[in-house]
C-alpha cells in the first residue's frame, strides 16, 4: 500500500510495471517534494525579486557570513522564494533551497528597495521569467486574495507585485528591514548585536546581479517617465504610497494623490 505520510521510493518501480502513468508522475512529484529531514540555519533573507536579497548574501558573506544566495550557508540562506511556504520554489540549488517548510531560522531580515528603481527591474522580470511572475501571482492570490493578472499594465502588475509580496514578508514581523540603498552599516550593526561575529571592512559593494541575464540574453529595463506614475490606478497607488511611508522612500511624481 502507498504510504499517505512517507512515500516510498519503489512504489515507482510497481507503478511503471503496471503501466499506471499518472500515477507514477504523480508519485515522483509527491518523493521530491516530500520534507525528509529538518534543517537549522541562524538567518533567513527574503524580499522580493529585484530588490537585494543577492546583495545581502554577498554583503553578509563579506562580513565574515556564510549566507547562500538561493542555495545553502552555514549561517543561512537568502532567497526571495522563501517568503512564502512553497511546495516547491522554481529555483533551487539544493535540498535546502527548495523549500523553506524544511528550515527552521531564528533571525528574518526583509530586503525593500525604492520603488523608482525597482519597478523598471521587476517588468523585466515580469515578462521575461514567467515562472517568477506565476510563482508569486499564485502565492499573492492565496495570501490576500489580489490577483496580478487583474491589473491593467506592466507597470501596475509590477508595482503589485513589489507591494503585496512585502505585505506578506511583513505580516511575519521581520526582525531588519533592510533598504538595499541605506542600511548596510545599520545592518551589520544589528548582527553584531545579536551575536553574530561580523566586521565592517568590505561593505562598499557594487549592485549584485544588476544586468541580470534571461536564458542568456541581456534585456534593456523598460522606462517608466514622471507621467506613467500619474496613470496608475487607485489600487496600485494607494499601495505603492503605503511601502513608501512605511519603507521611508519617496513616492514617485505623480503617484502623490
Amino acid at each position: 500500500m502507498d504510504s499517505q505520510i512517507h512515500p516510498k521510493k519503489n512504489r515507482l518501480a510497481f507503478l511503471a510495471a503496471h503501466n499506471r502513468v499518472d500515477e507514477h508522475t504523480e508519485h515522483e512529484q509527491r518523493l521530491r517534494r516530500h520534507v525528509q529531514r529538518m534543517f537549522s540555519r541562524p538567518i533567513l533573507c527574503v524580499g522580493h525579486p529585484r530588490t537585494g536579497t543577492g546583495y545581502v548574501a554577498e554583503l553578509c558573506t563579506k562580513s565574515g557570513l556564510d549566507i547562500g544566495h538561493e542555495t545553502d550557508g552555514a549561517d543561512g540562506i537568502s532567497s526571495w522564494m522563501f517568503a512564502v511556504d512553497a511546495d516547491e520554489n522554481p529555483w533551487a540549488l539544493d535540498p535546502i533551497a527548495r523549500t523553506r517548510r524544511a528550515l527552521h531560522w531564528r533571525i528574518l531580515i526583509q530586503t525593500v528597495r525604492d520603488p523608482a528603481t525597482a519597478i523598471p527591474s521587476i517588468m523585466r522580470e515580469n515578462e521575461h521569467a514567467p515562472a517568477s511572475y506565476s510563482f508569486r501571482r499564485d502565492h499573492i492570490k492565496s495570501e490576500t486574495g489580489i490577483d496580478l493578472d487583474d491589473f491593467n499594465t506592466e507597470a501596475e502588475r509590477a508595482i503589485a507585485s513589489l507591494c503585496l509580496w512585502a505585505q506578506i514578508i511583513r505580516e511575519q514581523k521581520p526582525d531588519f528591514v533592510f533598504r538595499i540603498e541605506h542600511d548596510s552599516e545599520a545592518l551589520i550593526d544589528f548582527l553584531h548585536d545579536t551575536g553574530f561575529d561580523v566586521h565592517k571592512e568590505k561593505l562598499d559593494l557594487e549592485p549584485v546581479n544588476a544586468e541580470k541575464l534571461y536564458k542568456g540574453v541581456h534585456y534593456e529595463k523598460p522606462k517608466v517617465a514622471d507621467t506613467d506614475w500619474g496613470k496608475i490606478g487607485p489600487v496600485p497607488k494607494k499601495l505603492l504610497q503605503e511601502y513608501c511611508t512605511l519603507y521611508g522612500y519617496t513616492i514617485p511624481a505623480g503617484a502623490t494623490k
